[in-house]
Order: C-alpha cells, then structure tokens, then sequence
C-alpha cells in the first residue's frame, strides 16, 4: 500500500532554493504518495537574511506568523480530516511551522531544519556574541523546533551531529539526507588549458563565512595563469578582488539565472568550493559542491570530514586546507602547471555526483529515513518535554 506524506509548511522555491523541490520529486520516487499544504511565507528568500541581522524587528515578525499559522492549522484541519495521511514533512524552514504542525498532528512528523538558526547566525556568520540575547533566542528556537519532530533531518551526518550536540537532544533523533543537483543529463568534457592559456576558475555564491571568499581571493593573488569568474560575493569582496586581481578577474552579478550560472561552469577549468574555517563549515556540504560535480567540473574544496565522506582526494576533488590562503595558492598553482588532469577529475567528479547527491542518491535516502519515521525504528511519535529525557541523550 503506498503511504501519503503530507509537505506541510511555508518553503522557498525557485533559482536558489532547490531543498524542498528536490525532496518533493524524490517521495514519488521512493514509493510514497506527495500532498502539499503550503501556505505564503512571513518572509521570503533573501529577507531573512535581513530580518536575522535586525533582532528589533523580530517582535514584529512574530505577530505577521499568526496569520501564517492561522492559515497552516486551517489547511491541515481541513486535510486530516479526510483522513490517509501516514506522516507529515515540513520543509525549510520550518522552525516555527513544525510546531504549528504538531498541535493538530500526533502522528509521525518529520521536519527537515536544514540548517540551524543558531549555528549559522552565531557560529557561522558572527551576528552576535554567543551570551548575547538574539543568540539564546536562536539556540532556543533551534531547539523546540526539534523537540516538536519526531525525526529532524540535516544534509550530512556531520551536520546532524552538530545540531544534535548544540541542542543537547537526543542523536537518535536526527538524521540526514543529502543536498543535491538535478543534474543536465549530460555533460561537456573538460577541455585543459593548451600552452599559454590561463587555468579558468569560478566561484560563485553569497559569500557567506563559510565558502571562505576572501580566502579564495587572496590564494589566487599569489598565482600566476590563474583567472578568476566570480558570481555573487558581498560588495567588499567583489572590490577586493578587483583590486588585487586585476585583469584576472571578471566579475558578474551578484545574483545570476540559473540558466548564466551554468553555463559559467561549464567554461570553467575549475570551480571553487569552500575554504571557511567554522564548525559548520567542516559539517556540511554546499550546494555549490553538488553543483560542480553535477555538472563534471573539477572542485578544490575545504578538506573537511563531511566533504571526505563522499571524495576522495586527488580523486574525486583537490582538497585544500580550510582557511589557509597561502597552501591554497600552491595548490592552484600546482593544478594550473599539470592541466591535463582536470580530465580525469572532471570524469570522477560527475561519478561521485551519481553516487552520493544526484535524484537516486535522494530518493534512496529519503526513504530510508521516511522508513525509520514511519515504523523502521522506534520513535517517540511525540514532542519531548522532560527533562530527564535529554540527560540519557545518547552521544
């Protein structure tokens, strides 16, 4: 009998928000029934960001949530009246709404956090000091938005540790499923660099603390034949490495279609992954990464412990030293003077996206954990209250 998961909540989508899109085409995938009950969000994609930076602001987002609510529980009233729903998956973000859910849901509830508004806003991007007043009322949002779920999902079991030991819960209550890239159904070849010409790279994101920009930036100053495409980043970054840079940099929009972005990787020898130095950083693994491989391009990333789960080195990617702008340098440098394995690479690139974050590797792993929500493993099935629970919290 196919089992009905309802995907319930307020989710981005579109250019730049492909989490929930690549999870609502994975459950039909892995034998599961997909209903929506959406409803429009407080705050929509880059105003969050703003919103986070701004705690005076926070009062009034709060009361704008009670329409929001008020609308999710009428809409999930309505549905579960009719009956056959067998669990319920709130997306990102889902720190408030998961809770909504659970006061008219006692069944399995799965939320899909993603990304902690504390890690991130504290540990990742320094917003505020970690005594600070926004910071507890971030770890305390982080952490009743898990208590409400029965199963909280990350991308990489790295960043499920994290959130695990950050809001003392349970390990047994998180999980994973990986980022990911639907993926062209084909990719152009690396063509290396003849003689003379420059090693083309290309980063493109944010610029958020963790993909390490000025990093990458001061690394390819110290090169000779090594370029520099560079899509999104922060305005300070953008001049700095027209200042250090020179001709050697092309810089494009900060937010480019998706249709430009890609066709920037394919020009490109090499994409550049991630270089910051945070917990979360050495915990996860960008879209950007996924991106890369989905597309065959050789990556130079972060060594960290979550990207050497999936790729191995001088295999599958260049792994570099987190933060360290000089190593960084010689490795690029390297690269550039040995062009011709950039084929190899880019071949095993698009093998490793295949095996760990493609459509299939989601599918497969999303439902294992549905599995585990739904009866695999034993759950609470309940929001967690007490106390004593967590000081069992297994490690």
């Amino acid at each position: 009998m196919t089992r009905t998961v309802l995907v319930a909540g307020h989710w981005d989508d579109g250019p730049g928000y492909p989490r929930t899109e690549l999870l609502l085409a994975a459950l039909p995938r892995a034998g599961f029934r997909a209903e929506e009950c959406r409803v429009p969000a407080p705050a929509r994609g880059t105003s969050k960001v703003g919103l986070v930076k701004q705690p005076w602001r926070w009062p009034g987002y709060w009361l704008a949530t009670r329409a929001t609510r008020a609308r999710l529980v009428a809409g999930l009233r309505a549905r579960l009246r009719e009956g056959g729903v067998d669990a319920v998956l709130v997306p990102y973000p889902g720190h408030l709404s998961v809770r909504w859910v659970r006061s008219v849901w006692r069944g399995p509830l799965v939320l899909d956090l993603f990304l902690s508004a504390h890690t991130t806003a504290i540990g990742d991007r320094t917003l505020f000091a970690p005594a600070s007043i926004p910071a507890r009322l971030l770890a305390r949002i982080d952490r009743r938005a898990c208590e409400a779920a029965d199963l909280v999902l990350l991308d990489t079991p790295e960043h499920a540790a994290l959130v695990a030991a950050a809001t003392g819960l349970p390990h047994r209550r998180f999980d994973w499923v990986p980022i990911g890239d639907a993926g062209p159904s084909s990719v152009t070849p690396v063509v290396p660099p003849g003689p003379g010409e420059p090693l083309r790279t290309l980063f493109f994101g944010t610029g958020v603390p963790l993909h390490g920009l000025p990093t990458w930036i001061d690394a390819l100053a110290r090169t000779t034949g090594v370029t520099l495409e560079l899509y999104g980043g922060d305005e300070d970054s953008r001049r700095r490495a027209h200042e250090l840079l020179g001709a050697r940099v092309t810089v494009g929009p900060r937010f480019a279609p998706m249709g430009e972005l890609r066709a920037a990787i394919e020009r490109a020898h090499l994409v550049l992954g991630i270089a910051g130095t945070s917990a979360k950083a050495q915990a996860v693994v960008p879209f950007k990464v996924a991106h890369a491989l989905a597309h065959g391009r050789p990556l130079v990333t972060a060594d960290t412990p979550a990207i050497r789960r999936w790729l191995e080195p001088e295999r599958d990617a260049f792994l570099v030293p987190a933060g360290d702008a000089p190593s960084i340098g010689v490795a690029l440098q390297s690269i550039a003077a040995s062009p011709a394995r950039l084929v190899v690479m880019g071949e095993a690139a698009r093998a490793a996206w295949q095996t760990a974050f493609s459509p299939a590797a989601i599918e497969a792993r999303l439902g294992t954990v549905l599995g585990r929500a739904l009866g695999g493993e034993p759950t609470s099935l309940r929001p967690v209250s007490a106390r004593a629970e967590f000081a069992g919290a297994d490690a």
